[in-house]
This record gives C-alpha cells, structure tokens and sequence, in this order.
C-alpha cells in the first residue's frame, strides 16, 4: 500500500508545476547547506523557489502531467525551481549561482509550456531580463526622439545662423 505522505509529495509536485509559469530541473550536487540557502534567497528576489525533491515522485508527478521526457533528467541529487514571476530571470538567477560557486547545473526545464534542455537552456539564460529589453526600448526610443527634434531645429538654427551672418556683415561694413 502506497503511504500517504507519497501521494501528498507527488500531488504537492504536481500543482506547484501546474501553478508556476516555468520550472526547471537543477542538479545541486556539491552545493553546502549555506550555499543552497544563498541561491533559495536569490531566487525569492524573483519570485521563485527551490525545492528538493525525490525523484521518484517527480517522475510520477510527471509522468501524470504528460511530461515524461523530463524523467529522463532525473538522475542524482534533483531540486525543482518554480518561477512564479518572470520565467527567464529565475533560469538565468540559478545558472549564473550555478557558474559563480562553480557546482550544480540546470539538466531540463519547461518555459511556456516548451520542454528545454541543454544549450536551449544557456541560451535561454543568456537572453536580456525584461527589464533589461525594456531599457533597450526606452533608450531607443529616447534616441529617435532626440534626432526628430534635432532634424526639425535643423532649419530654424540654419536660418538663425545666416541671419547671424547678415548682421555681422552689415556691421562691418
């Protein structure tokens, strides 16, 4: 008979899956006890959160999800990140801890409801926060306003200049 503290873990996987917008599989193994609550504080600053989790109730929570190719990925020590805010920020929080302390690694995850592994994952990692695209913007837009208003002085300054031109000629003259 399955004990009751199972069935609680797989559905407890299985709806904080279903509730965060992406998660992912990371390995932690090598992590200290200081440095997991290091990375689970930097990931509460994006609205995330890191649970370690068996894997053999990950894998029936996904094989009830229809998300099997994932259970491939779950090999050795496995914590499952929820991203509960901005899906790329919480990827990129855990694999830039991940390159500082130089341990663990992000195996598979999903992003929109996209299974992503591997070099997906790094370049996914790579990409801008929305913040970051939304300066992007902004600046660019700052910059087409800043030449529109050049280009439309353009002709007022000329004239001004060669009225400023006549002036000096007569008064030599």
């Amino acid at each position: 008979m399955v004990k009751q503290y199972k069935i609680d873990a797989v559905k407890d996987i299985k709806e904080k899956v279903e509730k965060a917008s992406a998660f992912y599989l990371a390995d932690y193994a090598g992590l200290t006890v200081a440095e997991f609550s290091e990375l689970r504080k930097k990931l509460r600053e994006t609205e995330s959160k890191i649970v370690v989790t068996k894997n053999t109730m990950a894998a029936i929570a996904f094989k009830d999800l229809k998300k099997e190719s994932l259970i491939k990925h779950l090999k050795g020590p496995s914590a499952v990140v929820y991203a509960y805010g901005d899906p790329i920020e919480a990827l990129k929080s855990v694999h830039n801890y991940f390159k500082e302390v130089k341990k663990g690694k992000v195996k598979a995850g999903e992003v929109d409801g996209e299974i992503v592994e591997g070099e997906d994952l790094e370049k996914i990692a790579a990409l801008p926060s929305k913040k970051e695209l939304q300066a992007m913007v902004v600046g660019g837009l700052n910059s087409l306003l800043y030449r529109l208003v050049f280009a439309i002085n353009w002709p007022i300054y000329s004239f001004v200049n060669v009225l400023e031109q006549i002036r000096k000629e007569k008064e030599e003259a």
